[in-house]
């Protein structure tokens, strides 16, 4: 069934990309029938993602899930997740895409939780509901504007790299409400580096007396 799902990877139309992007959920819609694949069904995405909904309800699929969205709705998606749009006539709002090697150069900026708590699909929901009083959509949609200023090209990059570390900081302290009760576990932190380790070893031991040993877990 995996090998029926499309792949699909990062391809900015956008000259000189660092590996970032931002477009409307709307053009998307408009366009699906255009694109190589239909983000309506499901497809496995070779970047991350953050989607901000600002108006309509409808469904995101992740990982063969449907969540319910609506305004202030945002899902986060991570590398390697499925994914599927259910575009409706009054939905609107943003899809950030950043591959891999962006966030690992954004790391210097990110604390660590807050790439852990965001992108860790294994512990996290996919969704976080932003209050009514955040102004986490005034910078999103500066971040819109200043990637569709085409006249405004000198240091864009630093500018996208700020808009993307507050828009992440906003986002993690939403998140870090949500999950609070996980803030300071030590199963937690355990995990975590467990994952880490997996990630940086899994070609070398499939060992589970390896990473035990490395955790200092008996």
């Amino acid at each position: 069934m995996s090998k029926d799902i499309p792949h699909i990877v990062f391809d900015s139309k956008k000259p000189d990309n660092n590996g970032i992007e931002i477009l409307t959920i709307e053009s998307l819609a408009v366009r699906k029938n255009d694109a190589d694949h239909n983000p309506e069904k499901a497809h496995q995405v070779a970047f991350n993602m953050i989607v901000f909904y600002t108006a309509g309800e409808s469904k995101h699929l992740v990982d063969f899930v449907w969540h319910p969205v609506k305004k202030n709705t945002i899902i986060h998606i991570s590398k390697g997740q499925i994914n599927g749009f259910q575009f409706t006539p009054e939905l609107k709002g943003f899809i950030i895409l950043f591959t891999e090697a962006y966030l690992k150069k954004q790391l210097n900026t990110l604390p660590k939780n807050e790439i852990d708590r965001l992108f860790n699909a294994q512990l996290f929901s996919p969704i976080i509901q932003v209050p009514e009083d955040s102004n986490v959509e005034k910078y999103i949609r500066l971040f819109y504007e200043e990637y569709s200023n085409s006249k405004e090209n000198y240091n864009q990059d630093k500018t996208y790299d700020a808009l993307h570390t507050i828009i992440f900081s906003k986002l993690e302290r939403l998140k870090q409400y949500q999950t609070f009760h996980l803030k300071r576990s030590e199963k937690l932190n355990t995990f975590i580096c467990f994952k880490s380790l997996l990630e940086a070893n899994f070609s070398k031991s499939r060992n589970a007396g390896f990473y035990a040993e490395k955790l200092n877990i008996d």
